[in-house]
């Protein structure tokens, strides 16, 4: 037979040249977040920081507190025992009471104890001054190294200081030895936590407030 001269097309569809999308979605070119988080760059300190108001002795050294004692004996009997707690230690009021250091301050302000015997003529010159003191800024303490209560009742009677007798105490040797000094009136300055700070021999009331100055709101670590 003779071919056909109009074919017919061919029914079937011819592949499209443009290829089809891939259905998988491309990949984000954004890199994923390391879940892990980044470690702090300020390492935490092993001992908690050592707070401003506190101070070793070479610092109070360094800061002049110690000028007044320089040329004298005090200087190196300080640095022996500077920080150095004595809230445990024992004084004897008047009527016979034992007291502690630390039964005797208030823990908020600096302590001033004065050591010296009744009938030392400079302890009682510094007595005289002392009873005019501003006492609001310090706890006072006049620690006897004597044992008679009656020796120190009559001759604050004799000097009309009966108004001091609160301050005074006796049996103070034991915690006078701790200094080992060789002159008395000499005073012996706490901070507030009854850590021994600062000495000195009784000069003036003015020297005494300057150093409580420096003693105040600080702390003495050894």
């Amino acid at each position: 037979p003779s071919p056909d001269p109009n074919p017919k097309p061919d029914p079937t569809p011819e592949p499209d040249p443009r290829p089809e999308p891939d259905p998988r979605p491309e990949p984000d070119p954004r890199p994923e977040p390391d879940p892990t988080p980044e470690p702090d760059p300020k390492p935490e300190p092993d001992t908690p920081p050592t707070p401003k108001n506190k101070f070793t002795y070479q610092q109070r050294e360094y800061r002049g507190e110690f000028r007044h004692i320089q040329n004298n004996d005090l200087g190196g009997k300080l640095r022996n025992i500077y920080g150095r707690n004595i809230n445990n230690y024992t004084l004897t009021d008047l009527n016979g009471y034992q007291r502690s250091i630390k039964s005797l301050t208030d823990g908020r302000r600096p302590t001033v104890i004065g050591f010296g015997y009744p009938s030392c003529g400079g302890c009682q010159s510094s007595w005289r001054s002392l009873v005019n003191i501003d006492k609001s800024k310090f706890n006072m303490i006049e620690a006897m190294t004597t044992s008679s209560t009656s020796e120190v009742k009559n001759t604050l009677s004799r000097l009309g200081l009966n108004s001091m007798q609160d301050y005074f105490y006796v049996n103070g040797r034991t915690l006078f030895n701790l200094v080992q000094s060789n002159y008395v009136p000499m005073l012996m300055y706490l901070d507030k936590d009854g850590n021994i700070t600062n000495l000195s021999y009784f000069n003036s009331n003015n020297e005494v407030l300057s150093i409580v100055n420096t003693v105040d709101g600080t702390i003495s670590s050894q």
